[in-house]
């Protein structure tokens, strides 16, 4: 029937959805994943990247998948971590790259020519929040990798999925039913932390009820004030969207995301306050000591 096939072009391992935007990803994931060509997944940090990644090479019928984080090249050594990469191109492999627009020059150059050289059938996938030149450091390893690609949209331009996910996400945490009242203020939020902040809401929640039903009273405070809010639309959601894309660019400076905006920092806080902004979730709780909230 209809329904069923819809329901099949919305899944992949482990991942739920059910708007257009998302059999869109799902339909791309199952182009990467007959192929052998590099692939790049795109999209805002919490979106599922990396499992949508991980989803690709299980489709594809790969064993052995192996993960690579840019950020472990300060832990691990920029020269180790590049040997290891190398010694991961093996045939029948799947190496998933996170991250790549946060590569230090040296390694991204390095990395571009080993993708150039890769043996065949050798299945290289990596993750990154842009797929513009100018964020990368490395041109030629944007181009070597952006051949197959998958753009994840954010959660709160599909929001027909976030059902479907707190359901899945609920019954991972042993709760089979969600109350509506729950699922109607969750389906109100913002979620500029995407299916991360979705999955952390939940664990606070369940955390908090203990052995009793799930409830409003439940769910964080930051949560609860946007349950009478209606979701954003239009030009009030694109202005949420760049104020999120400002916080982002200055590392959750307020003073300079209020400047790059063009607007007092006074407003901006108004704003993130309006339109639900955790900025939790965004990883930016930390104030620093010359941006502290205007009294």
């Amino acid at each position: 029937t209809r329904s069923r096939q819809q329901r099949r072009n919305s899944r992949l391992d482990g991942l739920v959805g059910a708007s257009e935007q998302w059999r869109g990803v799902v339909h791309d994931a199952r182009q990467v994943a007959r192929s052998r060509e590099p692939a790049l997944i795109v999209g805002e940090r919490g979106t599922g990247r990396l499992a949508i990644a991980e989803a690709v090479a299980k489709l594809a019928g790969c064993a052995d998948i192996r993960v690579f984080n840019s950020a472990d090249t300060l832990s691990v050594g920029a020269l180790d971590w590049i040997s290891r990469f190398r010694d991961a191109l093996a045939p029948e492999s799947t190496v998933i790259l996170r991250r790549i627009d946060h590569l230090i020059p040296e390694v991204a150059a390095a990395l571009a020519a080993m993708v150039g050289e890769a043996p065949d059938r050798t299945r290289i996938i990596a993750t990154t929040e842009s797929a513009t030149t100018g964020d990368f450091a490395d041109a030629t390893l944007l181009d070597r990798l952006n051949v197959l690609r998958i753009d994840v949209p954010p959660l709160r331009n599909r929001r027909d999925d976030i059902p479907p996910i707190v359901r899945h996400l609920a019954a991972r945490l042993g709760r089979y039913s969600v109350d509506p009242g729950v699922m109607a203020v969750l389906y109100r939020q913002p979620w500029p932390g995407n299916v991360t902040e979705v999955r952390q809401t939940l664990r606070a929640a369940v955390a908090r009820a203990g052995t009793e039903d799930l409830e409003i009273r439940h769910l964080p405070l930051r949560v609860r004030r946007m349950r009478n809010r209606k979701p954003l639309h239009g030009l009030r959601q694109q202005e949420a969207d760049a104020i999120i894309d400002a916080i982002a660019t200055t590392e959750g400076n307020k003073k300079d995301a209020a400047r790059l905006l063009g607007i007092s920092r006074a407003t901006l806080y108004r704003r993130i306050d309006s339109y639900g902004i955790g900025l939790d979730a965004l990883g930016f709780s930390r104030v620093p000591e010359n941006d502290r909230r205007p009294r």
